[in-house]
């Protein structure tokens, strides 16, 4: 007689994404598509804005608005996460 192990995995939702707390499942599809596209829309503004930035301003005044504004994005995260 062989015994066969089964291992069974199980995974957990994490309640703690933007689309949970958004409760952007199912019929708010379109939606949720809305806000990951956001994002590359941003990335791309964010190039144009930030190369214009630095030829006038330079490199290191545009590196450090982009840090101060990545790191406020990223403040605001877990501000979201806590309420």
């Amino acid at each position: 007689m062989n015994a066969k192990s089964v291992h069974i995995i199980i995974y957990s939702v994490n309640d703690f994404t933007i689309t949970a707390h958004a409760d952007l499942i199912c019929d708010n599809q379109t939606y949720r598509n809305l806000v990951q596209s956001t994002l590359y829309i941003g990335s791309v503004m964010g190039l144009f804005i930030m190369n214009m930035l630095s030829d006038t301003k330079g490199r290191k005044f545009s590196f450090l608005l982009s840090w101060g504004i990545a790191n406020v994005g990223i403040m605001c995260k877990f501000l979201i996460y806590t309420l």
